[in-house]
């Protein structure tokens, strides 16, 4: 005996039967599956109908386009930093990549003072 699936064959269906199709199943106000059993459908078939006629005018709109990273946030441009030092008594020093290693030890000499002199 021949299966439930080897007696199915394949229809290929027109544009205009497919929209009739889409048509039909939404002034129904059935479900997809009592739909497609009354009309001898294949559930697949008619989610695939309604899932291209969705997607069908986003391909146009699918473009690529130039963008600038910039920091949204204090957080985000912390990220962008080389080197941050975080001191105990809670100074925070954050130097980016092209910060001058001359211009550090000046500023280091500053905070070292300022710890001798309690600020």
């Amino acid at each position: 005996m021949e299966s439930e699936a080897a007696k199915r064959v394949r229809v290929r269906r027109s544009r205009e039967e497919i929209a009739e199709l889409i048509a039909s199943y939404r002034q129904s106000g059935q479900r997809q599956r009592e739909f497609c059993q009354q009309r001898g459908i294949g559930l697949s078939s008619l989610q695939n109908y309604l899932r291209r006629e969705r997607t069908k005018g986003q391909g146009k709109q699918r473009r690529l386009l130039e963008v600038e990273v910039v920091a949204k946030s204090w957080r985000a441009a912390r990220e962008m930093q080389a080197l941050e030092l975080i001191a105990p008594n809670g100074y925070r020093i954050a130097v980016g990549s092209e910060f001058r290693a001359e211009v550090l030890l000046r500023l280091l000499e500053v905070v070292e003072r300022i710890k001798v002199v309690g600020l």
